[in-house]
């Protein structure tokens, strides 16, 4: 999956944090689009996303905790014929500004010259140029339209 952030959703990076936005960006990675109902979810837990992110379990149920209240996530939990607790998953609600873009969505938008499903501006995030005053894994953000 790609993120791709326009400038209406600096509001909502703004109420996130970076807790919330930074678990909001796992979620996203980690997510898969249902052919059937076209919901976006992600079926990993509290656990992965702190492994993922280098930080604890607990701090990563806070950052899902943020997304649930900001209405961002919604937690989805199965149960078997016995009644038991199955898997669960994150359905992802995105506000106005998120986009999220599957693989096939991706080729297409190569395949249709790049302008993907909208023609507005968007921001990329390219690699940091390689200085010595700055980690070699530093990304930089840059405004596609000047």
């Amino acid at each position: 999956m790609r993120l791709i952030v326009d400038e209406g959703a600096s509001g909502v990076c703004r109420r996130l944090r970076s807790l919330g936005w930074f678990v909001l960006v796992e979620l996203v990675l980690s997510a898969v689009r249902d052919r059937k109902s076209g919901v976006l979810a992600s079926a990993v837990g509290a656990r992965e996303v702190g492994a993922a992110l280098g930080i604890s379990k607990d701090t990563a149920a806070r950052g899902l905790g943020l997304l649930t209240q900001a209405g961002l996530i919604t937690r989805e939990t199965t149960r078997d014929a016995a009644g038991r607790f199955g898997a669960c998953r994150y359905v992802l609600h995105l506000p106005a500004g998120l986009t999220c873009e599957a693989p096939e969505q991706m080729i297409e938008a190569v395949r249709s010259g790049g302008r993907g499903d909208a023609a507005r501006p968007r921001r990329r995030i390219a690699p940091a140029r390689k200085r010595s005053a700055r980690p070699a894994n530093q990304l930089s953000l840059i405004d596609s339209h000047g």
